[in-house]
């Protein structure tokens, strides 16, 4: 795992809501350009250590909204830079709270060692009803 989960605050407008996530840009810092899954949830749940593989009880499965695979990067020589767009994947927020989390997981059959705890950043195209 490159990241347990990460609150997302406000992702949908009202507690108990949904929104629909349409697209993500992750710039990594760390110029890696690792494949990962960014694994989103309605609540912070542990899917395993740090560094390690995916561990997380069958109960983790049941907040799980969906996965959204990154593998294709643009190079910025210092940095990369990954696009996804048109996702489409309904995010539903748990009773009496308007937060969605998101973790990632290395995929990329390799170490991902970012270094640094900034160096991944995450912008999502979240489209509220």
């Amino acid at each position: 795992m490159i990241s347990d989960y990460v609150e997302i605050a406000n992702a949908v407008s009202v507690d108990a809501g949904s929104s629909m996530l349409h697209s993500i840009v992750l710039v990594d810092d760390g110029d890696q350009g690792k494949a990962m899954d960014l694994v989103f949830a309605t609540a912070n749940t542990s899917l395993g250590t740090l560094n390690e593989v995916v561990s997380g009880a069958d109960a983790v499965a049941a907040n799980i909204l969906g996965v959204v695979s990154i593998s294709s990067y643009f190079d910025g020589v210092a940095w990369q830079l990954a696009t996804k767009t048109n996702i489409g994947l309904v995010l539903k927020a748990a009773a009496s709270t308007k937060s969605i989390y998101v973790a990632a997981v290395n995929r990329s059959g390799g170490n991902a060692d970012y270094v640094a705890t900034d160096d991944l950043h995450l912008r999502l195209g979240i489209i509220k009803d």
